[in-house]
């Protein structure tokens, strides 16, 4: 039922930013948009932001609790947008700007060699 709830979700959302609807503005909102461009990033870099500020940073000087519980789900949020949009920035997209010159050629299939 959870991929098929997916699967639908997926679906919706595409046929959504095809049109003019509620849905399809608020599908290309900008900063919808831009959490899509660092995406990738940002999923690479929450878990450990979020072991450092978790275990590390506010066990050692705040406690454990509700409140250090919200404290680092916050900071540790904005944390790793924060590392995710400068990685964008200084990385990523100086890597995107060299897709016109580099050029994709197949390479022909390996053939066995005859025993």
């Amino acid at each position: 039922m959870l991929s098929l709830a997916s699967a639908g979700a997926v679906t919706f959302a595409i046929w959504c930013s095809q049109s003019n609807s509620v849905f399809g503005r608020s599908f290309r909102a900008g900063w919808l948009r831009y959490m899509g461009k660092i995406s990738y990033c940002l999923y690479l870099i929450h878990q450990p932001v979020y072991y450092v500020l978790g275990a590390k940073l506010v066990r050692n000087s705040i406690g454990v609790g509700t409140g250090a519980t919200i404290f680092v789900m916050v900071l540790g949020f904005v944390a790793s947008l924060a590392i995710s949009s400068v990685s964008w920035y200084l990385f990523e997209s100086q890597i995107l700007r060299l897709k016109d010159r580099l050029e994709y050629h197949q390479q022909p299939p390996a053939v066995a060699a005859a025993v």
